[in-house]
């Protein structure tokens, strides 16, 4: 390979990505945009969620009980209800999300020591909102449980402790262990523009150029790759600035592990979007396929949400080979734990065997020539008979 080559191609095809604004704007900038916009979603807090009692014992425990409820701003208390039924109705008609009742003989029952006799009515069409105030109600009525004034004469049964001490986020913050992962996700949406760069080439003419001059395919390949990678590098530490600085979340690791691990996962990325864009004719097309090649599918499999190692086998296997599966991994442990090459080699491993066999793929699949759709592909490379294909040449071609 003609190194000279190729770097003339990187030159024109970085002249390319810095004077078209929307090529630039989505490489640099979209991916940014879409990183704050999911680590907002995660900051939000769980407040003020609206709680009626019906409180039928009316004695000072249970008084208390409530009155340590209303601390702090997770529960809204709106008013008392009448009776169970008053309550589920409130639920129904969407006044309501949880319903606590305290049936009669509360306090003597708390004070016997036989048990907390309550019930709560909770609404679960808001998963998220239901699961926050339940782990409060939790952990509110545990204090109120351990409180010695309750002076009952029969101690109820102590249950187990657990202490429970978070490594890595002390805090449990959401944000900290999602913006990591979320990274390499809205790195994804460069994949995207990539392959669509590319197709529009086709549309524009300017390929024709290209194809008539003597460069070998290798080198007009990597040459287009270059650049793109360089792109989303500058992306992946404008994301990380933004991560740190912005969210606080914290970055325990090497800083040039980061950008070298970045360089192998953008390599891979942007192998898949070459290989995509030999397949369209259409800059429309390709945005729309690899839309949902490149977000939708890695969006449940990267492990951002669920852990890749509790899926099937065969899921997970599907899973790696999207490029933002490994990178998750890689990112999470930079991030917060403090990894080094010793314990990232698998999933930089993987993205170097899969951006090395994509990029191989796509040299051979690669053609000079100006139609390289993926009808011609199939009807060039899959044995048929010559009526049959003739057939088929009429009905896909029309």
């Amino acid at each position: 390979m003609r190194w000279y080559v190729t770097w003339a191609v990187m030159r024109k095809e970085f002249r390319h990505i810095t004077r078209d604004r929307m090529t630039f704007m989505l490489n640099l900038f979209a991916p940014l945009f879409i990183l704050v916009t999911f680590a907002y979603s995660f900051l939000v807090e769980v407040r003020d969620v609206a709680t009626y009692v019906v409180d039928l014992d009316r004695s000072p425990l249970s008084q208390r009980y409530l009155e340590l409820l209303a601390e702090g701003d997770t529960l809204a208390f709106k008013s008392h209800a009448a009776d169970q039924d008053k309550a589920e109705q409130l639920i129904r008609d969407g006044k309501a999300k949880i319903a606590l009742i305290i049936p009669q003989g509360f306090e003597e029952t708390v004070r016997s020591g036989a048990g907390l006799p309550l019930t709560v009515l909770i609404d679960g069409s808001e998963p998220h909102a239901a699961n926050e105030a339940m782990v409060f109600l939790n952990d509110q009525t545990k204090k109120f449980l351990a409180d010695p004034s309750l002076g009952s004469d029969v101690p109820m049964l102590a249950p187990v402790e657990l202490r429970l001490e978070p490594l890595f986020n002390p805090d449990l913050r959401p944000v900290n262990g999602v913006m990591p992962g979320m990274i390499g996700m809205a790195l994804s949406l460069s994949g995207v523009a990539v392959c669509a760069a590319l197709t529009r080439e086709k549309e524009l003419g300017t390929f024709e150029g290209l194809v008539a001059t003597p460069i070998r395919r290798s080198e007009l390949l990597i040459g287009k790759l270059v650049p793109y990678v360089g792109t989303g590098l500058l992306t992946i530490v404008l994301c990380v600035v933004v991560a740190v600085w912005g969210f606080g979340v914290p970055f325990r690791g090497n800083l040039a592990l980061l950008i070298l691990l970045s360089l192998v996962f953008l390599f891979a990325l942007m192998t898949y979007a070459l290989l995509f864009s030999l397949f369209f004719q259409t800059q429309q097309a390709a945005m729309i396929v690899t839309m949902l090649v490149f977000m939708i599918p890695p969006f449940f499999l990267s492990g951002l949400f669920v852990p890749v190692i509790v899926m099937p086998w065969w899921l997970r296997i599907e899973a790696m080979m999207f490029p933002s599966t490994p990178f998750v991994v890689i990112m999470r442990g930079l991030f917060l734990q403090n990894y080094g090459l010793a314990q990232l080699w698998f999933p930089t491993l993987v993205l170097v065997a899969s951006g090395g066999s994509v990029m191989a793929l796509t040299i051979m699949l690669f053609r000079k020539r100006l139609q390289i759709g993926w009808l011609d592909w199939v009807l060039a490379h899959v044995p048929m008979p010559a009526a049959e294909r003739k057939v088929l040449e009429r009905w896909l071609l029309r």
